[in-house]
C-alpha cells in the first residue's frame, strides 16, 4: 500500500492544482506498467456513521452557522433607522455620571441629525451599543464602559481619575470621551454598508480612541491596529481615513522615516475613494517645505471633495500660517473644532494657532478647558508643554520636571528668558555661536533657534545668521515661526522681504494676490 500526500496550499477552486495534475500523471504512469489482472476491488469503507449520527452532523453544521451569523447581525444595526444607544449606570453610584452623560450627548450632530437615538436607563428598546459607568471605585475613579446593546460583549471600556478635578469635570471629561468614541463605533456600525465583524470592531475602537488622545510619539503604536484593521476590513474607509493621517503625522515628525509605506496607504485608499481627502492631505505631507501654492491648491481640491472635514480644516490652517494668512487660518481653525468638539487635534491645533497669531487671552482661556477635559492624556502633556515652552512664565519653567530633564542649552534659555538682562542674552548668544562653530550652522539651527532670537529681541543676530547659511540650504522651513507674536519687529525689518523672497514666499504672494495680515 502507497500514501500520498497533495499539497493544496494557494489552490483557489478555479482550475485544477498542480499537484494534483503530477498524481494524476503519475498514476497515469504507473497505470500503463501494470496488468489490470492484478486489480483487487477494496473492500467497502465501514460506515462511518449511522442514520442518527449524521443527523447530529448536519445540525451541528447548522448551529456554527447560525452562531457565525448570529455575530454578525447582532452588530448590524438596520441602516434605514437610527443606531440605539443606551446610557445607564451599572449600579447607583454611577447614576449621576450616566445622567450627565446622556445630556452631554444629545448635543452631537450625530445625535442632532438623527442618526443616533439615545436611550435613558428606563427605555424598554433594545440598543444597539450600551454606555456604563461605574463610580464605585476608591480615590475619586470612575469606568465607562461601551458594550454591545444585544449580547453585552465588551468592545471598550476605560478608567478615569478625578484627580485635582472637580466632579463637574470629571463628568465634561467623561462625556467628552464617549463622544469621541461614539463616533468611532457609529464608522464601524455603518462600514460602507455592512457593519464590522466584533473582533474588528473592538481593535478599531482601541486604535481610534487611543489616536485622538496620543502625542506625537506614543501615536506611532496606533498605526499597526489601524494596519490589521483595514487588513481586516479592507473597504472600510475611515480605517483607512485614520491610518494616512496616523502615517502622515509619523512622516512629518521624522525626515528620516521611509515614506514608502505612506505612498503604498495613499494608493491603496484611492482605489477605495479615490476622492478621499486624507489621501490628499498624505500628499500634501510628501510636498517639499517649499511650494505653498502647490499645498493649498491641493488643500483647496480636499477642502471642495469634503467641506466639513475636520482635518481638511486644520491642514488648511496650518498651510495658511505658513503664509502669514493669520485671519483665514484661525477660522479655518475654529470650524474644525466647531465640527468636531471631541477632536484633541483640531482644539490642539485651535489653541496653538490662537497663540501664534498673538490672541494668547484667548488660547489661555481655551488651554484651561482643554485641561479639565483630558487630564492625564499624552496629548495634554505636549500642549501644554508647547504652550509653556512659547507664551508661559518662564520663571514658572524653571521648577517645572521639564527644565531638570532639559540639556544645558535648554536650561540656559529658560534661565534667560527667566531673567532677560543684557548679559545674561549674551552670554546665551556666545554659546549658540560657539555650538554652531562646533559643528557647522545649518537650517535645522536657524529653524530651531529662531523662537529665542525673536523673544530675546535679537533681531539683527537672527538676520546675520541667515545670511551665513548657503543658498543650498531650504530656509522655507522658517514659514512656521516668522509670523509669530516675537517676530513683529522682524516682520517689518527691510531686510525681511529679502529673507521671505529666498523662502518662497514672495512668489507665493505676488502670484496667488494673497498677501499676508500683516
Amino acid at each position: 500500500r502507497q500514501s500520498h500526500t497533495v499539497d493544496f496550499t494557494g489552490w483557489k477552486a478555479r482550475r485544477p492544482a498542480p499537484a494534483m495534475k503530477a498524481l494524476l500523471a503519475d498514476i497515469a504512469t504507473s497505470a500503463q506498467g501494470s496488468s489490470h489482472d492484478d486489480y483487487r476491488a477494496p473492500p467497502p469503507p465501514k460506515k462511518l456513521a449511522t442514520g442518527f449520527s449524521r443527523i447530529w452532523l448536519l445540525l451541528a453544521r447548522l448551529v456554527a452557522a447560525f452562531a457565525a451569523i448570529s455575530a454578525f447581525w447582532l452588530l448590524a444595526p438596520d441602516r434605514e433607522r437610527p443606531i440605539k444607544v443606551a446610557v445607564a449606570a451599572a449600579d447607583p453610584s454611577g447614576k449621576a455620571l450616566a445622567e450627565y452623560l446622556l445630556v452631554n450627548l444629545s448635543s452631537l450632530r450625530p445625535v442632532q441629525e438623527g442618526k443616533v437615538q439615545l436611550l435613558g436607563a428606563d427605555a424598554k428598546d433594545r440598543p444597539d451599543l450600551h454606555f456604563q459607568t461605574d463610580a464605585t471605585k476608591a480615590h475619586g475613579k470612575a469606568d465607562l464602559v461601551l458594550t454591545n446593546g444585544k449580547n453585552g460583549a465588551i468592545l471598550w471600556s476605560k478608567e478615569f481619575e478625578r484627580g485635582p478635578r472637580t466632579v463637574a469635570d470629571l463628568q465634561q471629561g467623561m462625556a467628552f470621551t464617549a463622544g469621541r468614541v461614539l463616533g468611532c463605533a457609529i464608522e464601524g456600525l455603518h462600514s460602507n454598508g455592512e457593519p464590522l465583524r466584533a473582533q474588528t470592531l473592538k481593535l478599531y475602537l482601541t486604535g481610534c480612541s487611543q489616536y485622538a488622545e496620543a502625542n506625537d510619539e506614543t501615536r506611532l503604536s496606533v498605526i499597526p491596529v489601524l494596519e490589521q484593521v483595514v487588513k481586516d476590513a479592507t473597504a472600510f474607509d475611515a480605517a483607512w481615513a485614520k491610518l494616512l493621517l496616523a502615517e502622515s503625522n509619523a512622516v512629518a515628525e521624522d525626515d528620516t522615516r521611509d515614506r514608502a509605506d505612506l505612498r503604498r496607504y495613499i494608493a491603496q485608499a484611492r482605489e477605495l475613494k479615490p476622492a478621499m481627502a486624507e489621501a490628499t492631505l498624505a500628499e500634501v505631507t510628501l510636498l517639499p517645505t517649499n511650494p505653498f501654492g502647490e499645498a493649498l491648491r491641493l488643500l483647496e481640491k480636499a477642502k471642495e471633495s469634503d467641506p466639513e472635514n475636520p482635518a481638511v480644516l486644520g491642514y488648511r490652517s496650518h498651510a495658511l500660517s505658513n503664509v502669514g494668512r493669520m485671519t483665514e487660518a484661525i477660522a479655518d481653525a475654529k470650524e474644525a473644532a466647531r465640527l468636531d468638539p471631541t477632536s484633541p487635534d483640531a482644539l490642539n491645533n485651535y489653541v496653538l494657532i490662537l497663540a501664534y497669531s498673538g490672541r494668547l487671552d484667548a488660547a489661555r482661556a481655551e488651554l484651561q478647558r482643554l485641561e479639565r477635559l483630558w487630564l492625564g492624556t499624552e496629548r495634554l502633556k505636549e500642549l501644554q508643554y508647547a504652550f509653556r515652552l512659547r507664551f508661559g512664565d518662564p520663571k514658572e519653567m524653571l521648577k517645572s520636571a521639564e527644565f531638570t530633564q532639559a540639556n544645558p542649552r535648554m536650561q540656559m534659555y529658560y534661565r534667560t528668558r527667566a531673567d532677560p538682562t543684557e548679559a545674561n542674552i549674551d552670554r546665551f548668544m556666545v554659546f549658540l555661536q560657539q555650538l554652531y562653530r562646533r559643528r557647522g550652522l545649518t537650517v535645522t539651527d536657524v529653524v530651531g533657534h529662531a523662537q529665542a532670537y525673536g523673544e530675546l529681541h535679537r533681531d539683527d543676530d537672527l538676520y546675520r545668521l541667515i545670511f551665513r547659511l548657503p543658498p543650498s540650504e531650504d530656509l522655507s522651513q522658517l514659514s512656521g515661526v516668522i509670523f509669530r507674536p516675537s517676530f513683529r519687529k522682524f516682520r517689518h525689518d527691510p531686510r525681511f522681504m529679502n529673507v521671505a523672497k529666498r523662502m518662497g514666499l514672495v512668489d507665493y504672494w505676488t502670484q496667488s494676490g494673497n498677501w499676508p495680515d500683516f
